[in-house]
């Protein structure tokens, strides 16, 4: 059946509001042919989503399970399908995207309700309104002077009641224009943040809908930053900014009118000017924003290096990489600084000349005025009206500009937003109507000729004609090498894809023909990788609870016009109880060790599920998906990473859970799988190379399966010792299974079979183990199992609350700022000449007020005697403007300079000063990668207001309030008083008023910094929200999220508006008082009117700026703060610092011996749990040392302590007969490489993953690093098993993806292996190095890790699959932090102990 034509592939309708606005959706690029889009299910990307692209196919036989034949038509068909997939845009040569053309502005509000058309009705008029108020100011303004100016030639009291007729009407003009600038503010922020959380809404509601091939071709922080940046910027670009620009044009349109209509000669004059005003702005403006992008692109590429760096800080600082990382950062943030200086040189330059200009304009046009009232043509009061219409209007047409540029960028990134929105997925899981919905739930599962090809590798099937099946409640297990696409099988099982040709069938329907909700409720999946998010363990098994499908009736005559009733489906998240996740934890074998948790089921299990070890998260994973009882259990390497005990656990779990399911597991592992009812082998290309029980492939001569088995048989049983052992096995599992309803009370540690007795009861067994490999010691009787156990390497819990939450005090704050100037004392010349700028900008405001006062007085001289005065005045303004570009270029420019070389500065020490700690520095719950990143890209920058432009905006406005008030009070101190009163009133007002202008994206950001972390969690755990089919739940905690911004942006409109209101009313009120007071006074005789317009003026210019100083204040008390913390992180003494500095020489280094003599350790975040309790281990010179147990013995802390990553609590640890405290860390780990079980890559090539490190090793009196050559990495590589993907990649410049996410686990873990190889250590320490890998390629790598020998290499290795140890020269069973029995691999078989219980649990059966 052809997908394109199935209810599954119908447009989604979703809630009513998005079905309305998809369907006057317009075409997407990304959309692709409608029947390929329904047929594929989307495109599928090369990393598949952590898979390798070849790890995704499967085909199938006997038992249920038939081989095909060859495929190759159906592969033919596939590469044809996949060119027309309905995938993500291709991206450009650098790895962007390609540019969508800009929306229209309209098409910005396209989301917008009724209500919030009313808003921005409402809030246009009164922009409107409001911009015609300041030149009707002008004009009433323009009264008050020609009173005043009237008192010498009519009388004082006629001056008066003129004064305060135009002062009424001045008050209640301020009224209105308060009461319009409040509807204009409040009503337009409040539309805008309606829209943007209902964009915000629609956009992550839209996400969820997507199929997987859409997730595949895009990063998670791609989308991510969609509704973190360009929703903030639509946001910015659609709400009061453009209120701000309606307001400015109508100030400009009415200002004109006024100004014409009062003297169009001197408007024409002053307006000659406007356009070398404007080309400046223009062009300096243009040249800073070019310099700001390049900023900002090198800072966030500098952001990214110390990011990956403070991620993958265990490789860092095992591979000696710290200068490295250090040298990237450093070089992209000089790129960064030098560009944010021509920045502010150009910033300073610019304002400098507009200031100039814009004074020359003023003695223009008081020269030009004055002449023409000297004429009869005009008043005094008519100048300055005109002088006034026409600086408001073409300062309003100047500050259009910042929300036209926010507009744009509203519309430029509006198309990334909407076309996500609006984007038709191919498998939509959140639609209710589309598809069959079953009455019964049927288990059979059936491939049938199924052809497969990830659209991004058209040319690459990985399905070729496949076709298997599996009966109601069997289980088939599915084994093969890696990449032969057996989770390929398991994701077209899920509908995560659609296969290119062929059905993939449950319960006997095609799966695109059943409701994609519905199928999923129907499947329970345990992930390779256990995947939790942050909340209890309770809400976490809750989220596998499924769906509920109601088929409701609705009225059709009320729908229609029809009568009778219509069914409508509805689906909903079923209810999950307390005793159904009680239940499920019992059945996953985790009831007994949540309940020993303090806070059991409500335990926090912290970001990914970090405080709980591995095998914890996989049996909760288990209960997961169990609490629905689903009728079918897909299981893909579910017990890969764990430790033999814990694997039987989750075996029996499995088993018990399988008992009335249908199941489908993926295991390299073959123990795991010998119980199945049918196993297939898969061979390239997905084919089934051979099917049936494990006793039928086992008894196949040459058979591919028995090659496998022997490869990882561990003992040498006669057959019918294995057939005794796999009849005890296959007893157990259906024991398991008959147990009711596969619920039953779980297993206790002693039910798990023989073998765990034997082990964990005989702590102190071997008594006669070799003394040069370990000293015995008894293991203590609690549990090993425990949460956050230090073999997890999650360690958490330090909290260094002083210097994260520290209080700044007055004395602090002194200190802090005086070390910051000490700090910045290379750029004392700057800070000098920017203090002297700020100084004299602040100055410069009141003097020219006095300057404006004086020649509004002489223009109303008519007589010829007043010209001199007046041009001299005029030509004060032109010589003002020129003192006044100087020292607003030095302080603008000179303080920047400063401050950006500051940032400079401390963000290189903090960025050491991080790389330099211990990793128990890491471990703390407030040092996570985000917080440090937070510091270093947020915290550092905010110094520079110390020393910087902040500082630079306070100076300046004391140095103008102090010269200020000196002018007014010997002017007139009675008016100056009266407009004093008036003053707190106009900096609230101008500090909101500020405050809503200075409001950055980032700000906007920070708000909604909560849902954007349940959105970051959803988007990076995409394939688990989808196969739970949880896209409700986290919508649901999404919006939850959502409401403290909008109560937050409620308010902010509310005050802004408030705050815009009450500065207007204050500012007009305030000319009108005083000036009426001054005329008062004038009938008195205590002020002429030219001092009370001194009084006036110099107190207004002055204190205009007070709202800018109350802007930076909470800069400044952030600035101190964010010092004090920076300090105390440079401050931090490292106990184990690997960059200091170098002792002349090596130390005399005996051998290559490894010992650690009684030692014991706890994590220093839980100094209260000890992992390790008197361990005694001797790795002798060239020997090979093996570690086994189960998860939170100790294994991986001992690894961590050889490299000196901690110090041991008690005891010695020693390298070649030296302990490692009196040693140099990088001395010490230039001599060793690690493989860790979680490989970390960093985002560059192959080649540079494989050699780093080494050409930043530690030059000593011996000679320098040695030099990696291509050769070198080429042999590495082969010797790892890495050269077949590598160059099917691209070879070794081709790179590994963000992080390594392009490879599959099992080839990152091989780069791992080749980096560690490359080095030629004299110890390898090996932390399950092989546990990603099928039987072929872990006999490769166990072969080169081998090889070592050869030349004296030590080896210690830590693993669970005993295959990969039993040729190791010894074999340390640790239990509970202590050596419970040591010897060669037969020794140990032969006493019967632990060891041995080990191996039998891994043992292949007859």
């Amino acid at each position: 059946m052809e997908a394109g034509t199935t209810p599954a592939s119908a447009p989604a309708p979703g809630p009513s509001r998005l079905r309305r606005l998809l369907q006057r959706r317009r075409p997407s690029p990304m959309d692709a042919p409608a029947g390929a889009a329904g047929r594929r299910g989307g495109s599928g990307g090369g990393s598949g989503g952590g898979s390798d692209s070849g790890d995704r196919g499967s085909d199938g036989g006997g038992s249920g399970v038939a081989p095909t034949a060859d495929g190759k038509a159906a592969a033919a068909s596939s590469a044809a399908a996949g060119a027309a997939d309905a995938s993500p845009p291709a991206s450009d040569s650098d790895g962007s995207p390609p540019a969508l053309p800009p929306v229209s502005f309209f098409t910005l509000f396209r989301y917008a309700s009724h209500l919030d058309w009313v808003l921005l009705g409402v809030g246009t008029a009164a922009a409107i309104g409001h911009g015609a108020m300041l030149p009707l100011f002008a004009l009433l303004f323009g009264d008050l002077i020609d009173a005043g100016n009237s008192a010498d030639v009519l009388s004082p009291t006629v001056a008066l009641d003129a004064t305060k007729t135009a002062a009424w009407k001045l008050i209640l003009l301020g009224g209105v224009s308060g009461v319009l600038s409040f509807l204009q503010v409040a009503c337009w922020m409040a539309s805008s943040q309606r829209q943007a959380v209902r964009i915000r809404t629609l956009f992550t509601s839209s996400l969820l809908r997507q199929e997987m091939g859409y997730y595949d071709g895009l990063s998670s922080g791609t989308l991510t930053a969609h509704v973190t940046g360009d929703v903030a910027v639509i946001q910015a670009g659609m709400g009061e900014k453009i209120a701000t620009i309606i307001q400015l044009a109508s100030t400009a349109i009415a200002g004109f009118a006024v100004a014409f209509a009062g003297s169009w000669k001197l408007t024409l004059v002053v307006l000659s000017t406007a356009p070398a005003l404007a080309a400046v702005g223009g062009l300096f403006g243009k040249f800073a924003a070019e310099a700001t992008v390049r900023g900002q692109k090198s800072y966030a590429a500098a952001g990214a290096v110390a990011e990956e760096a403070l991620a993958l800080f265990r490789t860092v600082v095992a591979y000696g990489g710290e200068d490295t990382e250090a040298a990237k950062y450093e070089r992209l943030l000089r790129r960064a600084a030098r560009e944010e200086e021509r920045r502010a040189h150009l910033m300073g330059v610019s304002i400098g000349i507009s200031m100039f200009i814009m004074m020359a304009v003023y003695g223009l046009s008081f020269w030009y005025g004055g002449r023409l009232v000297r004429s009869g043509e005009v008043t005094s009061g008519s100048v300055v009206t005109v002088f006034f219409a026409i600086i408001i209007s073409a300062m309003g047409l100047g500050q259009t500009a910042p929300g036209i540029s926010a507009v744009h960028a509203a519309r430029g990134a509006a198309p990334r937003v909407f076309e996500v929105i609006e984007r038709v997925s191919a498998i939509d899981p959140l639609d209710d109507a589309a598809g069959i919905v079953p009455p019964a739930v049927d288990g059979r599962l059936a491939l049938r000729d199924v052809g497969f090809a990830y659209p991004s590798h058209p040319d690459r099937p990985v399905l070729r004609g496949t076709s298997v099946s599996v009966g109601k409640g069997q289980t088939l297990a599915l084994v093969g090498a890696s990449g032969c696409g057996k989770t390929t099988v398991v994701q077209l099982l899920e509908r995560l894809y659609d296969a290119d040709t062929g059905t993939v069938e449950v319960g006997g329907f095609d799966v695109r023909d059943l409701n994609v909700q519905w199928l999923r409720s129907q499947i329970g999946f345990v992930p390779q990788s256990p995947v939790l998010f942050t909340g209890t363990i309770r809400e976490n098994i809750a989220l596998g609870g499924g769906c509920v499908v109601e088929e409701v009736a609705v009225d059709a005559a009320a729908a229609s016009g029809a009568a009778g009733a219509v069914p409508r489906r509805h689906v909903s998240t079923r209810e999950v109880t307390d005793a159904d996740i009680i239940a499920a934890a019992k059945a996953a074998n985790a009831f007994d060790f949540i309940t020993a948790l303090p806070d059991g089921f409500a335990t926090q299990v912290g970001t990914k599920g970090g405080q709980l070890s591995g095998g914890q998260r996989q049996r909760v994973c288990i209960a997961r998906a169990l609490v629905a009882n689903p009728a079918i259990l897909l299981a893909d390497e579910a017990t890969a990473s764990l430790d033999t005990a814990s694997e039987r656990v989750v075996q029996d779990a499995l088993a018990r859970a399988g008992a009335t399911r249908t199941t489908v597991v993926i295991a390299h592992r073959l123990s795991t799988v010998q119980a199945a009812d049918a196993i297939a082998v898969l061979g390239e290309g997905g084919r089934v190379i051979e099917a049936g029980t494990h006793s039928e492939l086992v008894a196949r001569p040459g058979g591919r399966y028995r090659q496998m088995v022997e490869l990882q048989t561990l003992t040498d049983e006669s057959p019918a010792e294995r057939a005794r052992r796999g009849t005890d096995r296959r007893r157990r599992v259906h024991e398991l299974r008959a147990e009711e309803g596969g619920v039953a009370t779980t297993t206790s540690d002693a039910d798990a079979g023989p073998a765990r007795d034997d082990g964990e009861e005989e702590a102190g067994v071997a008594a006669s183990a070799p003394a040069a490999y370990a000293k015995v010691a008894v293991g203590s009787d609690h549990s090993a199992e425990g949460i956050s156990t230090g073999d997890t390497d999650e360690s958490s819990g330090i909290s260094d609350e002083k210097a994260l939450h520290m209080k700044v005090d007055m004395t602090t704050a002194r200190s802090v700022a005086w070390r910051v100037l000490r700090s910045n004392r290379r750029e004392a010349p700057y800070l000098v000449l920017g203090v002297l700028g700020a100084v004299g900008s602040g100055a410069a405001w009141p003097i020219m007020a006095i300057i404006y006062s004086e020649v509004i007085v002489l223009l109303g001289d008519t007589s010829a005697g007043a010209a001199g005065p007046v041009n001299r005045y005029s030509g004060a303004f032109v010589a003002l403007g020129g003192c006044m570009a100087l020292v607003m270029y030095l302080q603008v420019t000179m303080l920047s300079v400063a401050g950006e070389r500051l940032t400079l500065r401390l963000r290189m020490a903090a960025f050491r000063a991080m790389l330099r700690q211990e990793v128990a520095f890491f471990d703390a719950t407030n040092h996570s990668v985000g917080a440090l990143s937070t510091q270093l890209a947020a915290q550092v920058p905010l110094i520079k207001g110390l020393t910087g432009e902040t500082t630079g905006t306070i100076l300046m406005v004391l140095a103008s309030i102090c010269t200020g008030l000196v002018v007014a009070f010997l002017s007139c101190w009675k008016v100056a008083l009266v407009t004093l009163a008036f003053t707190p009133g106009v900096a609230a007002g101008g500090a909101l008023e500020m405050r809503r202008l200075t409001t950055s994206d980032a700000e906007v950001k920070k708000a909604y910094q909560g849902a954007g972390a349940v959105l970051s969690e959803m988007v990076d755990n995409i394939r688990t929200v989808t196969t739970l089919g949880v896209q409700r739940e986290f919508l649901r905690r999404f919006q939850e999220k959502l409401r403290e911004p909008i109560t937050q942006g409620r308010k902010m409109a509310i005050v802004s508006g408030v705050g815009t209101g009450l500065s207007e009313v204050c500012t007009f009120a305030i000319w009108a008082v005083a000036l009426w007071y001054g005329a008062k006074l004038g009938v008195d005789g205590d002020c002429d009117f030219l001092d009370t317009l001194k009084a006036l003026t110099v107190i207004i210019f002055s204190f205009m700026m007070i709202g800018q100083a109350a802007t930076a204040m909470p800069d400044l008390a952030a600035s101190i703060t964010a010092a004090a913390k920076v300090f105390s992180l440079v401050d931090r003494p490292s106990a184990i610092d690997a960059t200091a500095p170098l002792p002349p020489a090596e130390p005399a280094w005996e051998s290559n011996e490894q010992r650690l003599s009684d030692v014991a350790f706890s994590y220093p975040s839980r100094p209260g749990a000890p992992v390790l309790t008197g361990l005694s281990v001797v790795a002798p010179p060239g020997s090979t040392v093996a570690l086994v147990g189960s998860s939170g013995c100790g294994k991986s802390s001992t690894l961590a302590l050889l490299q000196r990553l901690y110090d041991p609590t008690d005891g010695l640890v020693s390298h070649g007969g030296i302990s490692l405290d009196a040693v140099h860390p990088a001395l010490l780990r230039a001599r060793l490489a690690v493989i860790p079980q979680e490989p970390a890559l960093f985002t560059t090539t192959f080649r540079d993953n494989i050699a780093y490190g080494l050409h930043h090793g530690p030059t000593t009196a011996d000679g320098a690093p040695p030099v990696v050559t291509d050769e070198a990495v080429a042999a590495a590589a082969a010797a790892a098993g890495a050269t077949a993907f590598i160059d099917a990649a691209g070879g070794l410049d081709a790179t590994v993806g963000q992080r390594g996410a392009g490879l599959s686990g099992g080839q990152r873990q091989r780069i791992a292996v080749a980096r560690a190889l490359i080095r030629r250590p004299s110890v390898l320490l090996s932390d399950e190095a092989t546990s990603a890998l099928d039987s072929a390629s872990e006999a490769v790598v166990a072969a080169a890790l081998a090889g070592g020998g050869a030349y004296g290499r030590t080896t210690i290795l830590v693993a669970h699959r005993l295959s990969t140890v039993k040729d190791a020269d010894a074999i340390v069973v640790v239990v509970n932090g202590a050596v419970a029995e040591v010897g060669r691999h037969t020794d140990l078989i032969a006493r019967g102990g632990v060891y041995a219980g080990l191996v039998r649990d891994q043992e292949m059966d007859a």
